[in-house]
């Protein structure tokens, strides 16, 4: 089984975002919930809170320090980077577990 890891931003929340940005934030939230309900190993650490996940992984470290947070979310499947800079919509999640 896949480990998949998101990194996100700061931000603890949505507020001042436009709707569009507000929406694609809730549906990837759904998204994660319904993977982990499903058993599947998806675990998102946030770094206003988990910066210790984030110092302490060196390929995190490594992109956060050359790009700085505007990459963030970041998102890793099995140690390497897949997507960054932006979340993925619900299929793209879902097929990083194919």
């Amino acid at each position: 089984m896949p480990k998949v890891r998101v990194y996100d931003a700061p931000a603890g929340c949505t507020m001042g975002l436009d709707e569009e940005v507000r929406a694609c934030h809730q549906q990837f939230d759904r998204a994660v919930e319904y993977l982990q309900s499903a058993g599947q190993d998806i675990v998102r650490f946030n770094l206003g809170w988990d910066m210790r996940e984030f110092a302490e992984n060196p390929t995190v470290r490594e992109k956060l320090g050359s790009a700085g947070v505007k990459i963030l979310p970041m998102i890793t499947v099995d140690g390497h980077i897949v997507i960054f800079g932006a979340y993925p919509n619900r299929a793209t999640l879902i097929a990083l577990f194919d």
